[in-house]
């Protein structure tokens, strides 16, 4: 991959430290956009609840134009209906989906064509998961919002891509296991677990490929590919998961 000048968000650690690594090292410029400054990359102060925009007119205007943009950010904070409060909601909406909405918005003023937009979704995006309401919810909102944009943004020859990726071996994991519900541990902890590097080298192959849509790994293709026809059979297994849990 051939790239002068990408920008992505959440930079600092996980799957976006490991795109920036990956990136430098095939001579790239990377802008980090994120609250705390990582290894790899330029650093611009970004916070995805407060104007992130503006994090990401300070990396152009340092850095020019940028080639990709991924929009790597996010957070989660899992809990049943019954104990999430509302705030947690606005909390993921407004770093998953609405910081990406706001940074598309100045990206596509700025971005030439050839350049690619990149979203990172999840298979919660995919299919609801009792526990994750607030998550799934922000996620299956980005999936829209990247659908509609793959259309909207082609005239432009900007391409889109949105990420499915699966459990992954980060600290946001972590926090995330620690704080399930036990119906919802059984099911999420039921897949397979990838580590970081592994999840951004499938993710730089299916840019590269030019792929809309990537998941990673097999059960991220197969739930691509059939969540709409096999969903009854996927709440049950779930819902027997859960029942047992």
């Amino acid at each position: 991959m051939k790239t002068q000048h990408v920008i992505i968000t959440g930079a600092s650690k996980g799957i976006g430290l490991c795109l920036a690594q990956l990136l430098q090292g095939q001579g790239a410029v990377v802008s980090n956009l994120s609250r705390n400054a990582g290894p790899v990359g330029q650093h611009f102060a970004c916070d995805m609840t407060n104007a992130p925009a503006r994090g990401f007119l300070a990396a152009i205007n340092a850095n020019g134009p940028p080639d990709i943009v991924v929009l790597n950010a996010g957070i989660t904070e899992p809990g049943l209906i019954s104990t999430i409060d509302l705030q947690s909601f606005r909390n993921q909406m407004e770093v998953n989906f609405f910081a990406a909405v706001e940074i598309t918005r100045e990206a596509v003023k700025t971005m030439q064509p050839g350049s690619r937009l990149v979203f990172m979704g999840s298979g919660a995006a995919y299919v609801g998961i009792q526990g994750h309401s607030a998550y799934c919810a922000s996620k299956f909102a980005l999936r829209g919002f990247a659908e509609s944009m793959r259309g909207e943004l082609k005239p432009k020859g900007i391409s889109v891509s949105i990420a499915y990726p699966p459990n992954t071996d980060t600290q946001m994991l972590v926090d995330e296991l620690a704080s399930l519900s036990l119906e919802t541990r059984a099911i999420t902890t039921a897949a397979k677990t990838f580590s970081a590097n592994d999840v951004a080298v499938k993710l730089l192959r299916g840019i590269d490929k030019n792929r809309f849509e990537i998941p990673i790994g097999l059960e991220m293709r197969l739930l691509g590919r059939f969540h709409s026809v096999f969903k009854p059979v996927i709440f049950k297994v779930m819902d027997r998961m859960a029942r047992k849990a």
